[in-house]
């Protein structure tokens, strides 16, 4: 991913909330079980100390180094398993794009200059 992001132009910065979460996480979903060999390994790493109340951004972006089965489970429960009760309805992605129009807009975001520039520190 990072190499990607690279390529477009996009810098490397602060990727937590406003609420100081995190956004990229590195590491699977089944790893944020409190008690774990991981979490435990994890959070002793990282200079902010995450709870497993507060550890993910309610924007999160990705996981580390999940597998397709992991995406297959979170799928089930993102988008399958509903609250008893719940009535609003799941909301559709748009259509995917076909090869012309992604070869366009790979073609478009690849001669975009990124704006995301450095700050200097204060």
């Amino acid at each position: 991913m990072g190499l990607c992001l690279k390529h477009v132009g996009v810098i490397p910065g602060e990727s937590r909330d406003g609420l100081n979460q995190e956004r990229f996480l590195p590491l699977m979903p089944q790893w944020l079980m409190p008690g774990t060999a991981t979490w435990n390994r994890y959070t002793d790493t990282i200079y902010f100390k995450p709870t497993p109340q507060n550890c993910c951004s309610t924007t999160l972006i990705s996981f580390h180094s999940a597998n397709g089965a992991a995406f297959d489970l979170l799928e089930f429960f993102l988008y399958k398993v509903r609250v008893f009760g719940d009535p609003k309805p799941l909301s559709k992605l748009p259509q995917r794009l076909g090869f012309r129009e992604m070869h366009s807009l790979l073609r478009y975001w690849s001669q975009v200059v990124s704006d995301n520039l450095e700050k200097p520190a204060a």
